[in-house]
Parts: structure tokens; C-alpha cells; sequence
């Protein structure tokens, strides 16, 4: 099946602060692509082959029960390896019955960390039932998976044991945390140590300790042994988080790094964790300054890096949330529920630090992206750790998927049901009118410098729809969605009351966005 089912377009007021005639605009769009016989899988565990994908562990029922008779079935955690060719719909699979208890419990484990490196996919930890004490347990093992030796056995329906490989460590109890690469070494950010049946009322049917560390190390892999080294764990209240988004980021310096967004629980309270956190190789900056409004659950991120004016982009796909959109009252509404949503929103990190959110019109068609997963394409212009090079984006350009996840029914204690929904990510840059002599001849603004009164023309050909201005520090200090003549007089009169200074003034339309550096005062 494929249809189209959202397209957007996005105009938000960026401001240069360097380059007078920056600005960005551009559309996302998302075509449904999904193959009704592919199962609806969550939480699980993710590699690509030779162009096959590959899932393993993870649920096939929808959020888990708030009792502990029902918290985790053991029925419905994902029992088979599957590999799935996204180009035809042709899928293959294969149960890890078979496989060694120490095996086969952890490949049905759930919410686990992984990384792949080359053709090995590395799974740490997780959540799931050990059926050799009877227990539900947070697993101390490391798998190794050779996915030149997984995907052509499972596609040929033979076994493919001879890819896996495993080590133990009391350092892999973690379940619920993220992991990436940085440079030489793997970041394992957050998670905690569950054991017992999950109940939401508190009762004495587990034990959980959350780790609170960033743990970074390598793996020592020669094809036979595995081990890990260069191991050190970074302690910080800030860090007692689980279920969180861990992306790869690009930061204005152009050094590359990691970004996560939100993440649950604090020791006091069942709130969630508001304040952003940057990985760099030689330092961690925990970003107090802003508190995330939207997706502090796990959730696709596409992440891009705009190196023309040094402005990180991460576009959120849904999820559980602290707050969601209110069309009629056109506002933020914060649920401490944290209910489902279907919204998508950037967030966005101007040069200087501050950051800001935004709700695109562009929505889902019911409530899904909770544990879902981001596949990003090959082809797609990327620094050497995927994200995306905006400068480098020219028309509609496929960037990526969306597969599986949560669906739910309503916002808050919901029926759920694992989806098997997959849409192809795109993003549509418009044609660049932001060239000084087009800005000039389309748009006049005078006088300029200003001491007070400013007045704006615009040519037929181009009726914005949406402005901002911006000061040089890149914060928005004004806002406006009227359109022709009432936006320019809306512009004029927020002019009059700005302080002496320099900004930028963004007009767009449909089409495009053109730029005016503005100097108030002589």
C-alpha cells in the first residue's frame, strides 16, 4: 500500500547570525509505504545487511500492563529474528527456540542497548523473562551478532547460531538506555537495573536501580573473544533517566557529537527530564537554560546540521509527551500524564546556545511513534556520523523511515497494539530565493539604520505569510502569522518598541523565505 499521507510546510524564523541572507524553509512530508504482513514490533533491537533489515528482541503487544500479572507477558515478547527487504515487502524469519537458554531468553528481551559496527550488531542488557530462574530479570550479557552470517541463514530458513557470540558483565545490567558511537568509543547513556514483575502501584514485586551514569568504553572484538576496555562511567543527577532519545549531532563548531531529549523518571517524582544533554569527545554540557516541551519518551529523531549558519535541527515523530498541541486554542497544553501524541515538532539549537521548539502542522494519523524506529537511507547527504547536511538538501529528497512503535487508541490509559506502519521520510527544500538582489526586489525596508519608525513593501509577487524578527544573539523576539499588508503593519508596529540594536527580519510564503539585516539606532 502506498499512499501520501502528510505534507506540511514548515517556515521557521531562523535568523542569521552571521550571514545576512540566511534562512530556511523547507517541507516534510511522510508516504505511507507499509506491507500489511509484516508484524507490529516495538523496543527491539535494529541492523541493516546488504540492504535487509534486520530486528531482533523486542514486543509484538502494545505498552505494557500497570500490573504485575499483566506488566510483561511473556507471550508477547518478540520470540523470532527477522529480516525484511523494505524494497518488495519480502520477509524472513526465524525462532529462537532453539537456541541455548543464556540465548534464547535474551533474544526475546525488550528495550535493550545497541550499536552496530561493521557487520556486527552488539546487544547490551535489556528486560525479559530468564527462564532459567524463573525470574524477570535485567540481562548481564553482551551478545555479538555476524549479520554476514545472520541474514543469508535466516533467508534460507537455516540456523544461524554460528553468528552469535556473548560475554557477561555486571556493567550490561541496563535496560531502557541508549547507545551510540562517538569517535573510538561507545556511550551508553541512562537506563537502570529492573528485576521482578513492573506494577504501576509501587507494590513489592521488583527492584530497580537506575544507573545515573553516562558509560563510555570500546568493545574488543577479534572475530572469537569479546571484551571491553577504556571503561568509565560519568555519575550526575541528570543522568537518572530512562526511556529517553539519543540521536548523533553536529554542534556549531562542526565538531560531531550526541543529543538526548527528555527521559523518565526523577528520584522524587514521576516527572520527566526537561533539560537537553550534548555529548562531546572532551566534555558533557547539561543544557538548564531550556526544557523541552514535546516527546520526552523514546521516539524517531531525524537530526540536521545547517553548517551555513550553525543551527542544529532535530525533528521529533511523536511519541509520549509532556505536552501536546490544542488546535482549537492554538497552545501548548501540558498533561503531567504525559499522554500519547501525534504530533511532529523540531527542535531547534541557534549558534550561542539557545534553543527553541516547534509544532508543525504536519501530524500522524493516529497516535504512533512511541518506540519506533528512525531508518536513515544510504544516499542521503550526511557528515560521517548520518546527520543530515541541510546545506547539501536540492528538491524532494527521501532521507529515511519510520517502522513499528506503539499505537495507541487515546492520549492517556489507552488500548495499545504494536504497529507495523512503515512511512518514507521526506523533506522537500523550496527553490532558494534568498539572494541579496531578489530580497532587494521583492522587498524593501526603510529606513535603515531606523531610529524608531519602519516601513516595509513588498512587490505582487511575494505575499509572506509568516514572519520573525531575531536579534543577534538568535532568539526570536517577535513573532507573526498574519498575512500582506496586516503582517507588514504588525512587523512596523513591533518595530517601534524593540531596544536599539542589530536584527534580521524573516518574510515567507509558501515558497520561500527572504532576509533583511536591520540596524535600529545610529
Amino acid at each position: 500500500m502506498i499512499r501520501t499521507l502528510i505534507t506540511c510546510l514548515l517556515c521557521l524564523c531562523l535568523l542569521p547570525l552571521f550571514s545576512q541572507d540566511s534562512g530556511i524553509s523547507f517541507t516534510v512530508e511522510l508516504d505511507e509505504v507499509t506491507y500489511e504482513d509484516w508484524p507490529g514490533l516495538h523496543s527491539f533491537s535494529f541492523a541493516e545487511w546488504d540492504d535487509y533489515w534486520v530486528f531482533v528482541g523486542g514486543r509484538r503487544n502494545g505498552l505494557h500492563g500497570f500490573f504485575a500479572v499483566t506488566g510483561f507477558p511473556e507471550s508477547e515478547a518478540n520470540d523470532e529474528l527477522w529480516v525484511m527487504d523494505k524494497q518488495t515487502g519480502l520477509y524472513w524469519s526465524y525462532p529462537v527456540s532453539g537456541f541455548p537458554d543464556e540465548w534464547r531468553d535474551f533474544l526475546r528481551g525488550t528495550n535493550p542497548q545497541y550499536v552496530q559496527l561493521g557487520q556486527y550488531l552488539y546487544i547490551i542488557g535489556g528486560y525479559g523473562k530468564d527462564n532459567v530462574s524463573g525470574d524477570f530479570v535485567t540481562f548481564d550479557e553482551m551478545l555479538a551478532i555476524d549479520l554476514s552470517i545472520l541474514v543469508p541463514a535466516v533467508i534460507a530458513g537455516t540456523s544461524p547460531i554460528t553468528a552469535f557470540r556473548s560475554m557477561r558483565d555486571d556493567r550490561f545490567k541496563v535496560c531502557g538506555g541508549e547507545m551510540h558511537e562517538l569517535g573510538e568509543y561507545l556511550y551508553l547513556v541512562g537506563g537502570h537495573d529492573f528485576n521482578g514483575l513492573y506494577n504501576q502501584l509501587g507494590n513489592p514485586t521488583y527492584t530497580q536501580e537506575y544507573t545515573s551514569e553516562i558509560r563510555k568504553f570500546k568493545i574488543v572484538d577479534d572475530g572469537d573473544l569479546l571484551s571491553i576496555e577504556d571503561y568509565t562511567a560519568m555519575a550526575n543527577p541528570e543522568f537518572h533517566r530512562r526511556d529517553l532519545s539519543l540521536t548523533n549531532a553536529v554542534f556549531e563548531d562542526g565538531s560531531l557529537g550526541l543529543a538526548a531529549f527528555g527521559g523518565v523518571f526523577k528520584p522524587d517524582a514521576d516527572a520527566a527530564y526537561l533539560n537537553p544533554i550534548y555529548i562531546a569527545e572532551d566534555h558533557i554540557e547539561i543544557d538548564a537554560s531550556y526544557d523541552q516541551k514535546m516527546s520526552q519518551y523514546t521516539c524517531p529523531v531525524l537530526p540536521f546540521f545547517d553548517e551555513t549558519n550553525q543551527i542544529q535541527y532535530y525533528l521529533f515523530f511523536g511519541g509520549i509527551s509532556l505536552h501536546y498541541w490544542d488546535e482549537a486554542a492554538e497552545a501548548l497544553v501540558e498533561d503531567p500524564l504525559m499522554p500519547f501524541i501525534d504530533e511532529i515538532t523540531a527542535f531547534v539549537r541557534y549558534p550561542g546556545g539557545s534553543s527553541e521548539e516547534f509544532v508543525l502542522s504536519a501530524k500522524f494519523d493516529e497516535l504512533l511513534g512511541s518506540n519506533a524506529k528512525f531508518i536513515p537511507v544510504s544516499e542521503t547527504p550526511s557528515y560521517g556520523n548520518g546527520v543530515v547536511k541541510y546545506d547539501e538538501l536540492s528538491g524532494r529528497t527521501l532521507l529515511g523511515y519510520i517502522y513499528g512503535g506503539i499505537r495507541a487508541a487515546i492520549p492517556n490509559i489507552t488500548p495499545s497494539s504494536a504497529s507495523n506502519r512503515l512511512f518514507e521520510v521526506y523533506v522537500t527544500t523550496p527553490v532558494a530565493t534568498d539572494d541579496r538582489a531578489k530580497g532587494d526586489e521583492w522587498v524593501k525596508v526603510f529606513p535603515n539604520p531606523s531610529n524608531g519608525k519602519l516601513s516595509i513593501q513588498t512587490s505582487p509577487d511575494f505575499v509572506p505569510n509568516n514572519a520573525c524578527l531575531v536579534d543577534v544573539t538568535g532568539g526570536v523576539v517577535a513573532q507573526f502569522f498574519q498575512k500582506g499588508a496586516v503582517l507588514l503593519d504588525a512587523i512596523e508596529s513591533a518595530w517601534s518598541s524593540l531596544p536599539n540594536g542589530i536584527y534580521f527580519l524573516k518574510l515567507a510564503d509558501d515558497r520561500q523565505v527572504i532576509s533583511h539585516r536591520l540596524v535600529k539606532g545610529r
